[in-house]
């Protein structure tokens, strides 16, 4: 068995509002995973579904990734 750690992504996101402004927003998410590409993967698929919830948004890039120590399951997939 494979052994997972969690792993903090965060990703930065633009949004334009109706007079053009722009305004950035910063989302750390908690991703259970095995490997650091696989906690990107996971970081994309829900960056991906939050772009198309969010009208004007457009997601700039993933910023950066930590693993961090064992932890409580429930932390999967949650904002910070």
């Amino acid at each position: 068995m494979t052994n997972r750690h969690w792993f903090a992504v965060r990703s930065i996101f633009r949004h334009t509002n109706s007079d053009l402004r722009a305004t950035f927003e910063e989302r750390i998410s908690l991703y259970m995973a095995a490997t650091v590409e696989d906690a990107f993967t996971l970081a994309a698929r829900d960056s991906q579904n939050y772009v198309s919830m969010n009208e004007g948004f457009l997601q700039i890039k993933h910023v950066d990734v930590f693993q961090l120590g064992h932890g409580d399951s429930s932390l999967h997939g949650r904002e910070v």
